[in-house]
């Protein structure tokens, strides 16, 4: 992940991805590159992935973690992922419209 991205986009909350006048455009390929090790969260509407992403947000807040909160762009209340610099390691929603899933499943990501 590129530090100097995380800096400029301080205090600590980003949009992974935008439609903007040239199309829809995602930067979470260049916010993941450098993490060890993503967890992509599944579950339908309203099963509490967001909420789940802002309780670990706030808890690794509160023992003086650095934290990236990446909203949902349709919905900024809500979150797409949560990325933990210090540890490399990324939390996203990985249910459609952003469907993802570990490249090696146990090695680089878990569902």
């Amino acid at each position: 992940m590129n530090e100097r991205y995380i800096k400029r986009h301080q205090p600590g909350s980003i949009f992974a991805c935008v439609n903007s006048g040239k199309g829809f455009c995602s930067y979470l390929a260049g916010l993941t590159a450098d993490l060890r090790f993503l967890y992509h969260i599944k579950g339908g509407p309203g099963t509490g992935k967001s909420g789940t992403l802002f309780h670990l947000a706030a808890e690794a807040e509160r023992r003086g973690e650095r934290t990236l909160l990446v909203r949902c762009s349709s919905d900024p209340q809500s979150l797409d992922g949560l990325i933990l610099p210090d540890r490399k390691l990324g939390l996203f929603d990985a249910t459609a419209p952003h469907s993802s899933e570990p490249t090696l499943p146990g090695v680089d990501g878990k569902l």
